[in-house]
């Protein structure tokens, strides 16, 4: 969804004086072939070359440069590949393709008897991306946890005060990576300036290296987010944590 999501919209801002966008799927053998192609203002060989690269973008202030990187990650980690082919003035056709279902099945699967028991949490979730955002809340308050949602890093640094001044802090705390005005990282660290002993998740869609992070992010967890790796995240922060305090 969120690659749908990230394509469409590049489609959407291609199209300045308006025009077509067509998506068609297809099987090729055991590939699922899937095409987005808009009438927009296209883009030039040095452009294609480069708009999988993070933090590359044609949109100057109005954009981040991380949708298509963001896309490419999400296509590479499910095995899959992206082809972009676009002339100036003619348009632009992006390609996904990706292992189908029944290829997916052949896979070793998580067995139920992997699931991990936590208690309900009162849990922090900071993410600026509202599709994600959905996802993940449902997948938490289906364990039964009490999640409150903040749009970008100031108001979950504002959140978190609240509530630690409230006496009421939080189990944990999930951020997603790139945000606006504050990323992941920073937020991790304001967070644990305060609470250092809070764990806390980062989430990324980029592949990023363990050196990149900072010493107050407790996991790495890449997306897309799959519940029983999500789940089974919370299991192991909450554990080190619970046991820290037992040695304290």
């Amino acid at each position: 969804r969120e690659t749908l999501i990230n394509l469409i919209f590049n489609a959407v801002d291609a199209l300045v004086n308006g025009g077509k966008i067509s998506i068609s799927t297809k099987m090729q053998g055991d590939i699922v072939r899937l095409d987005i192609e808009d009438t927009g203002i296209g883009m030039n060989k040095a452009t294609i070359e480069h708009c999988l690269e993070p933090f590359f973008t044609t949109k100057k202030e109005k954009g981040t440069g991380l949708g298509l990187s963001i896309v490419y990650g999400i296509i590479q980690r499910h095995g899959g590949d992206i082809k972009i082919s676009s002339q100036p003035g003619m348009g632009t056709n992006v390609t996904l393709l990706l292992p189908s279902a029944l290829e997916e099945r052949k896979r070793p699967q998580i067995s139920t008897k992997d699931t991990k028991f936590i208690r309900p949490l009162k849990i922090l979730y900071i993410d600026d991306e509202l599709p994600v955002t959905a996802l993940i809340r449902d997948i938490l308050t289906a364990d039964n946890h009490t999640v409150f949602i903040a749009n970008d890093g100031e108001t979950g640094i504002r959140l978190f005060n609240e509530h630690i001044n409230a006496g009421k802090p939080f189990d944990i705390i999930i951020t997603d990576f790139v945000m606006p005005k504050l990323d992941g990282g920073k937020v991790a660290s304001v967070i644990k300036s305060v609470s250092p002993e809070i764990p806390i998740i980062l989430l990324t869609g980029w592949d990023l290296p363990e050196s990149r992070l900072n010493k107050d992010i407790d996991l790495m967890l890449k997306k897309p987010v799959f519940p029983q790796d999500l789940k089974n995240s919370i299991f192991k922060v909450i554990s080190k944590r619970d046991h820290n305090k037992r040695v304290i």
